[in-house]
């Protein structure tokens, strides 16, 4: 089986090629202007749709976007050129060469913001990271064989130049840097190695529509940073709790992004990991 993976040279690109190479499958990396098997701009049709006829792909698994919410908040036009457009060359492209692969969209839990679990059809758009994300699904949703997951991802970057939220908590531990710990916004993220098996697996089923895909039992940022410490015997001596409003941030952020994952459990017959049990992932 060829997959290609787009956007492959950002943070969940190179442990998801890993993963999926351990399975024996066919990969080709593709980036925009760092290393990749293929380099070219997804935002041009014609450019999509010569790569897409020569790779000739099974799968497609997008990773494109521009997920810095300052800014896509700050440049509309750069945030549909990141995360909306490339889907829309992707799908334009396939339909354009008769192509039946599969497509798989990784989306994001900043769609949600509620004090209980969010099930799929509970989205709210905070900021315009979180529209563009959604503008995005609505055009993979236009693909009869696409598949959606909402999620959240943790762990150290194998990427030069780009820092994970995981880096910059072992950075600040390390160094004794102060640091301000948000009590006030909930995720239920999954390391980067667990996200990668799930998709592997659901790229394999003949599934499709939106999922949540998540840790089971989330936390706050602050406990997450704290277990993590802890997990790996760092120092917390400058560590501040505080809350977003202690940040003069431009753009709205959700606080409650806890996603219920129970409609993936069900349809993929698995129970997800909890959150305190995939901390120890974070260093891999």
């Amino acid at each position: 089986m060829k997959i290609l993976i787009t956007g492959a040279t950002g943070l969940l690109g190179p442990r998801m090629a890993e993963a999926f190479r351990l399975r024996g499958w066919d990969i080709v990396t593709h980036g925009f202007s760092k290393p990749a098997d293929v380099n070219f701009d997804l935002c041009d049709k014609n450019q999509a749709i010569l790569n897409l006829e020569k790779i000739h792909p099974d799968v497609i698994v997008n990773l494109v976007c521009l997920s810095d919410v300052e800014a896509c908040e700050e440049n509309v036009d750069r945030a549909y050129r990141r995360n909306v457009r490339p889907v829309e060359m992707l799908v334009t492209g396939m339909k354009c060469l008769g192509l039946t692969c599969r497509l798989i969209q990784i989306s994001t839990d900043q769609l949600y913001d509620s004090p209980n679990a969010s099930r799929e059809d509970a989205f709210v758009f905070r900021n315009n990271y979180a529209f563009s994300k959604y503008a995005a699904e609505l055009i993979a949703m236009n693909y009869k064989n696409s598949l959606i997951f909402r999620t959240n991802f943790f762990g150290r970057s194998k990427t030069s130049n780009r820092i994970s939220f995981t880096d910059w908590l072992f950075n600040a531990f390390e160094n004794e840097s102060p640091i301000i710990l948000f009590e006030d916004v909930m995720f239920s993220p999954l390391s980067m190695l667990t996200l990668s098996h799930y998709i592997a697996n659901a790229i394999t089923s003949n599934k499709t529509g939106v999922y949540n895909l998540g840790s089971r039992n989330g936390m706050s940022k602050k406990d997450f940073a704290l277990a993590l410490a802890k997990e790996f015997g760092l120092s917390t001596i400058n560590a501040k709790v505080g809350t977003q409003q202690d940040v003069c941030f431009s753009a709205r952020r959700p606080e409650g992004m806890i996603m219920d994952c129970s409609r993936f459990e069900q349809d993929f017959c698995t129970i997800l990991p909890e959150l305190h049990k995939e901390i120890c992932l974070a260093k891999d």
